[in-house]
């Protein structure tokens, strides 16, 4: 494999700390460590959990369910947050 993408969470920074030690090539989806210097990407979990609610909304579903995951997870607590807040504009 020429390289490949890092699902980062809390639980697996010893993985990204590895990595780096072997020289690999690898993308971080996710906030990078502090302290190291590698590529990473993020997302806005609240807006792009809000536009899906919305979209759906505006199809006329009206009995949208939320399941997210962990409900400690900062990703799941702004994806909940979007959705929520995409309900209680649309009444």
């Amino acid at each position: 494999m020429d390289g490949f993408i890092v699902m980062k969470s809390k639980r697996k920074q010893h993985h990204i700390e590895a990595l780096l030690e072997m020289e690999a090539l690898f993308i971080v989806w996710g906030i990078p460590l502090e302290g190291h210097n590698y590529c990473s990407v993020t997302s806005d979990d609240f807006t792009g959990s809000r536009i899906v609610t919305e979209h759906l909304l505006g199809l006329g579903r009206r009995k949208i369910a939320f399941i997210g995951g962990s409900e400690y997870g900062l990703e799941v607590q702004g994806r909940l947050c979007g959705y929520q807040s995409a309900l209680r504009a649309a009444n």
